[in-house]
């Protein structure tokens, strides 16, 4: 299936440079992944607040990067899969690590853990092949947004980060895979 986006065989060094493919978008693409990095980061130094303000900045940078390239009509094969592989970290890894810090390290966690990364992996590829007007599954950001919501929720009613949020990791993996129809808001 050939995409709509711009998509040729470069042989020329001097069309490969980096510099001659990045887009101003992209700027905004890799600070999504910069976020996810910073999400993963403060988990891991376990400053959750600051972990889950990353994995919200994660989502606003996401949502800005493709609102500037439909916007510039400069969308391209390299700002595609930039945006899948900065989405991974930021909302396949970086989420995965901001729970199993707050204590979902159990293994029953860790393999619902994996699960959900490898869910947030299969629907990042499957978006990628497909050209529709809808998404197929839960889109993997909705997890920049949840996993931030319920530790900020938790944190205001003074609720300890309950082992029961694993449940969540597994809802919204298999809802990621899943095949339900769900538009897309442009």
């Amino acid at each position: 299936m050939k995409s709509r986006i711009e998509s040729r065989n470069m042989q020329d060094p001097q069309e490969i440079r980096i510099h001659k493919l990045i887009k101003f978008a992209d700027f905004f693409t890799l600070s999504n992944a910069a976020a996810g990095m910073f999400a993963i980061i403060f988990s891991i130094q376990k400053e959750f607040a600051f972990a889950a303000l990353a994995l919200l900045a994660a989502v606003l940078f996401d949502y800005l990067d493709g609102k500037i390239a439909r916007f510039s009509q400069k969308q391209n094969t390299l700002g595609k899969n930039l945006d899948s592989l900065s989405d991974a970290v930021s909302f396949g890894i970086a989420p995965t690590i901001f729970g199993y810090m707050q204590g979902l390290n159990n293994f029953f966690s860790i393999i619902i853990l994996i699960f959900f990364t490898l869910c947030g992996v299969l629907r990042l590829a499957r978006f990628n092949i497909l050209e529709l007007k809808h998404f197929i599954g839960i889109p993997i950001t909705a997890s920049g947004i949840v996993f931030p919501v319920l530790y900020f929720l938790t944190a205001y009613f003074s609720i300890p980060f309950s082992n029961a949020f694993i449940y969540i990791y597994l809802l919204l993996g298999i809802l990621m895979i899943s095949s339900f129809r769900i538009p897309k808001l442009k």
